[in-house]
């Protein structure tokens, strides 16, 4: 019998790797769940795959066998706004209210929560964020994301039913490397590469600013290794990262450096001083320990992917 997986922001970008890696199991079935407008897209992007069913998030609500579907299956909750804008965060906090509600009410094995590590205060000079760091959200979606965990945290962690307990836990995911296609964040890779495409110097502001970046297909692995591990028990909180950390400098440097392996013409760092100390990181030996997960996609990877999807749109 198929171990069914709900994906909630079905057509979103992590989302996609999540139902690409688990639709490599022909264990799992996959439910992409979508907003009604995005119906025509995820259905046509999910097409080659015959273990992967699309189903608009109303459907859900409102279908008694859909809703039906959910016993014993994982939810994995990727929904939010990428949008700095008061009316779509709560628009996100509110169906996240609902989809936790159908998952309690409909007995799933596990809910996953996919939150940020944005919700962390910068850790100190040389040191991670671990689970236990402290906490400061950095505007309004990371305030709204923490907001999220503690509404997992109240549904499911004094829950049970038939003995046992919903699995669930918030996990805190590092910056994603994507093709940047809007302007409700920064991204400064993409900014490195559209400059090396360009032939245009790049201008650093500050340049010891610490980033962090993990590849989606590692994101992807490390929910896939937690919804396999079989009886193991989830702790409420995981990082998922690379593990590793690079100043903004140096990552310009990269960029420079790859984009001449692949042919384009070398430019130059302009550093513009300023004052600015941001640090970022997640220590991620608990995702490590517990479900033995290694991320494996390096940062020129990241950077090379970067180059190449860029390519595919010019």
């Amino acid at each position: 019998m198929n171990r069914k997986v709900f994906v909630t922001g079905g057509s979103g970008l992590i989302a996609r790797y999540i139902v690409n890696r688990f639709s490599q199991d022909k264990n799992y079935l996959l439910y992409a769940v979508v907003s009604e407008n995005r119906i025509n897209f995820a259905e046509a992007l999910y097409k080659p795959f015959k273990n992967v069913k699309v189903i608009t998030a109303e459907s859900l609500f409102d279908d008694e066998v859909k809703r039906e579907q959910l016993k014993n299956s994982f939810v994995i909750h990727t929904a939010f706004t990428r949008k700095n804008d008061g009316k779509e965060i709560v628009r996100s906090l509110q169906y996240t209210y609902r989809v936790f509600e159908l998952c309690k009410i409909y007995s799933v094995a596990g809910v996953l929560n996919i939150s940020s590590r944005s919700v962390y205060k910068d850790p100190d000079a040389g040191t991670l964020n671990d689970e236990d760091s402290e906490l400061c959200a950095k505007g309004l979606i990371s305030a709204a994301k923490y907001a999220s965990e503690l509404l997992l945290l109240s549904f499911f962690a004094n829950h049970t039913t038939g003995g046992r307990g919903i699995k669930y836990s918030n996990l805190r995911v590092s910056s994603v490397n994507e093709l940047k296609t809007d302007n409700n964040m920064t991204r400064p890779l993409n900014v490195f590469v559209d400059c090396i495409i360009k032939g245009e110097n790049i201008k650093v502001y500050g340049g010891s600013q610490i980033m962090s970046y993990i590849d989606p297909r590692d994101a992807a692995e490390a929910v896939y290794l937690m919804c396999s591990s079989g009886n193991k028990s989830w702790k409420d909180t995981y990082n998922v990262g690379s593990g590793c950390t690079y100043t903004i400098q140096e990552l310009a440097e990269k960029v420079i450096s790859i984009g001449a392996e692949l042919g384009y013409a070398e430019v130059n760092i302009e550093v513009i001083m300023k004052d600015d100390f941001q640090r970022a990181g997640l220590n991620i030996e608990r995702i490590r320990e517990d479900f033995g997960f290694e991320p494996k996609i390096t940062i020129d990877e990241m950077i090379r992917s970067l180059f190449e999807m860029k390519r595919g749109r010019v």
